[in-house]
């Protein structure tokens, strides 16, 4: 036997995973990539919400993980071009948010 009651035990990582699901609903909510998918260039555009800071970066990986490139941001709508990449799933990270593009 387990050193726990494993329905609690479920409970306990499900509110964990309840807690990270809303924080994700969240960061989503402030944040729009369009057109998704596209031919290769996508506006972001921030929502008020999201603080814009001196050094605010974004790296983008390929669904590999493999790092494409990385822009410091300074606006709250801004472009990203990925006509030089294969057509595929691409990842958009900074600060901990992240936003899946798709390439066609």
């Amino acid at each position: 036997m387990s050193g726990g009651c494993e329905p609690c035990q479920r409970k306990g990582n499900g509110v964990k995973e309840d807690a990270e699901a809303e924080l994700e609903d969240d960061i989503t909510a402030n944040i729009i990539a369009y057109p998704n998918p596209s031919h290769g260039i996508f506006t972001i555009r921030l929502k008020k919400d999201i603080e814009i800071v001196n050094n605010f970066l974004i790296s983008i990986y390929d669904v590999k993980g493999r790092f494409v490139k990385s822009m410091t941001i300074e606006k709250r709508t801004f472009d990203v071009d990925l006509r030089a990449h294969p057509a595929g799933l691409y990842l958009l990270k900074t600060n901990n948010l992240n936003i899946r593009l798709a390439k066609e």
